[in-house]
């Protein structure tokens, strides 16, 4: 059915990515700033900001999620009109441009630069062997040693590597007449779903009394974040299904249903971060939250998805303005080279008394300057290179 509805871009997806990356340049900010509570002057009171910044790893959601929208959508509306090989060929040929050739560049300025520093090679280069290949995550230690983001990239890889499957099973079933593929579409979600938070208990009774940390890193592989993927590429399909018998004149409920979504997803994702500021101690102790939050989470952020691709005035405020659009198109060098860059100026600055506010503003300029340098000197070369394959495949 990759016929049924055109191709979909979305400039504002773009823009969505730049508020997951600034949202996890802050979260990591604040953890090397120090422990601090965030307020806000309204009328009448003073607002606790806190969790919008301590939770700030809810931008690695986010990215979860818009990967599994993205990528779903472009596999369907090419399956069955691209020849399977040539499909499948330039599918992870732009899966690995995309991801491998900045992520390896940074790696070999880490080590010159530590062997500049050190005068010998850092004590991590024992763990390159799995980070060239992008194994990290077969040992805890490996996927912190280097760069704290780098544990998500083997799980979105892996996320990759099963997608086609998906995306199969999805497009057989758009084949299908729309209460089949419907169920289809739900069979395979809540299927998933169900599958990770099974794999959390259990993974989460075998290290029950281990570090938090250890828990956070064994929980988070792959089966344990597939319901975050699984939700984006639902949404994906969905959509796809609801545009291809969607009602003549619901084009002017457009706008007001992006509005609706934006707000549900937007107020649904901050009160999911409140929550769990508030039950943070007993979170890591088994409390139900830690098999289901990151799945209600991934929800709501699937209706901001959806709000940016419907469209709206506030949306396309919002995501579409040149500053989310730039920083969403170099987000992924910004996503790698925020921390490093970090470490470096927290090691140079008093940071004593530093505020975040006054951290950010001097270290966030010199992270965008690297990561634009990222871009354009790496990403965006091999970017284009994929690009123009795909169009001759």
């Amino acid at each position: 059915m990759s016929d049924r509805s055109p191709r979909l871009y979305c400039a504002g997806l773009t823009g969505l990515r730049a508020y997951a990356a600034l949202w996890v340049m802050l979260f990591h900010f604040i953890s090397i700033v120090g422990p601090t509570r965030l307020s806000v002057a309204v009328p009448g009171m003073s607002l606790d900001v806190t969790p919008l910044v301590t939770i700030g790893w809810v931008g690695v959601d986010l990215f979860f999620v818009l990967s599994g929208f993205l990528l779903t959508t472009h596999l369907l509306e090419r399956w069955g009109v691209t020849g399977r090989e040539a499909l499948m060929g330039s599918y992870f040929r732009a899966r690995v441009l995309r991801v491998f050739p900045a992520y390896w560049v940074q790696l070999a300025i880490l080590f010159a630069v530590a062997v500049i520093a050190r005068g010998g090679a850092p004590a991590w280069s024992g763990y390159l062997p799995l980070h060239v290949p992008m194994l990290q995550n077969l040992s805890e230690k490996a996927s912190f040693a280097i760069n704290p983001v780098y544990w998500t990239l083997p799980i979105e890889f892996a996320f990759y590597l099963c997608l086609p499957a998906i995306a199969r099973y999805l497009a057989a079933g758009e084949a299908r007449e729309a209460r089949t593929a419907w169920v289809r579409l739900a069979v395979l979600v809540m299927g998933l779903i169900a599958t990770t938070w099974a794999y959390r208990y259990v993974v989460f009774r075998a290290y029950e009394g281990s570090a938090v940390n250890t828990i956070a890193w064994a929980t988070s592989q792959i089966p344990g974040t597939l319901d975050q993927f699984m939700i984006g590429s639902g949404t994906a399909a969905g959509y796809r299904l609801a545009r291809s018998v969607r009602a003549p004149g619901i084009a002017g409920t457009r706008a007001w249903h992006s509005t609706a979504l934006f707000a549900i997803g937007l107020c649904g994702v901050v009160a999911m971060m409140y929550f769990i500021d508030r039950i943070h101690g007993a979170y890591w102790s088994g409390h139900w939250a830690l098999f289901v939050w990151h799945t209600i989470t991934a929800a709501f952020i699937a209706c901001i998805v959806l709000s940016i691709v419907i469209s709206s005035p506030s949306t396309r405020l919002v995501f579409e303005n040149r500053i989310a659009l730039f920083l969403g198109t170099i987000s992924y060098s910004i996503y790698l080279w925020h921390f490093p860059i970090a470490i470096w100026a927290a090691g140079f600055l008093e940071m004593s008394g530093m505020e975040l506010w006054r951290f950010s503003l001097l270290v966030a300029p010199p992270v965008i300057v690297a990561s634009a340098c990222s871009y354009y000197g790496v990403e965006r070369p091999f970017l284009k290179g994929a690009g123009a394959k795909a169009q001759r495949g």
